[in-house]
């Protein structure tokens, strides 16, 4: 299930639920901190919450769309054959 901002329509929330061994478990992500770039609002803190009380909080420092890319990147490295 998810939750918007019934101002801004940004994304606030979003609850989903998960069965392990039998037991269902409810996570929760909240989406904070949001600003543009380029143009476009991103939230660049989320925080997780986990129904045993554990939490985890990720903070985007920097975010680019669609740079331009070496692409030596994506070479396949050479292995070695015997």
């Amino acid at each position: 299930m998810s939750f918007f901002d019934s101002q801004s329509f940004l994304l606030m929330r979003t609850d989903w639920v998960k069965g392990n061994r039998g037991k269902e478990n409810t996570t929760k992500a909240v989406f904070d901190g949001y600003s543009a770039v380029d143009g476009l609002l991103f939230a660049h803190t989320i925080k997780i919450d986990y129904s045993d009380g554990g939490w985890t909080k990720y903070t985007l420092e920097a975010l680019r769309l669609n740079p331009t890319l070496d692409e030596r990147m994506f070479k396949v490295p050479m292995t070695r054959t015997r």
